[in-house]
């Protein structure tokens, strides 16, 4: 099992809560994200889901939008949900050893930074942004290691890219929409 990432959104007034009371953003976390996990099958769409995984494509969804000048930092958001004041134990120190563990402390992007990123991915349409991958962005992908060596696999590899990367821009742009913040951690 690889490291994967999640994006989940929160209300306002929900993050407000959650930056002041860590026993009620663990709940919450936990509430969203089973529900999430609860619909493997059926999932919603990004617009309309609360948390989104990305699987392990986050480190190339990374790639391609650094490779095309993202002002933030989008998969590990801002500011840390809490403040640290020692080092992590253990890779579940934050949500504990159950189905719904953290590898990272959580992170999130404030309504306004949720704004300016859905704006800037609105722009650049993930196909348009891997069409233009330079030799640069192209070699950072072989470096993460799942680039396939064999051509007629590449394009399998890119689309699978375009397809997550695609569910974080309308991700993003549903709760820029919605006046909402996004939590991002590793799990």
């Amino acid at each position: 099992m690889g490291t994967r990432r999640r994006y989940t959104r929160l209300a306002p007034a929900e993050l407000h809560q959650a930056l002041g009371d860590p026993d009620y953003a663990k709940r919450r976390f936990g509430e969203l994200r089973n529900d999430y996990y609860a619909q493997a099958g059926d999932r919603p769409s990004p617009e309309e889901a609360r948390v989104l995984g990305v699987d392990k494509w986050w480190e190339e969804i990374d790639v391609v939008l650094r490779a095309a000048g993202m002002p933030v930092a989008v998969h590990c958001g801002v500011d840390h949900l809490w403040p640290r004041e020692k080092p992590i134990d253990s890779f579940w120190e934050y949500f504990g050893e159950d189905e719904q563990r953290s590898m990272s402390p959580p992170t999130y992007l404030t309504p306004a930074n949720t704004a300016n990123v859905a704006e800037w991915m609105s722009t650049r349409p993930f196909d348009g942004l891997l069409a233009t991958l330079d030799a640069e962005g192209t070699a950072a992908l072989v470096a993460l290691g799942g680039y396939p060596a064999k051509d007629y696999e590449v394009v399998a590899y890119l689309d699978v890219i375009r397809v997550f990367g695609d569910r974080v821009r309308r991700f993003f742009a549903a709760a820029a929409q919605s006046g909402d913040a996004i939590v991002t951690d590793l799990g």
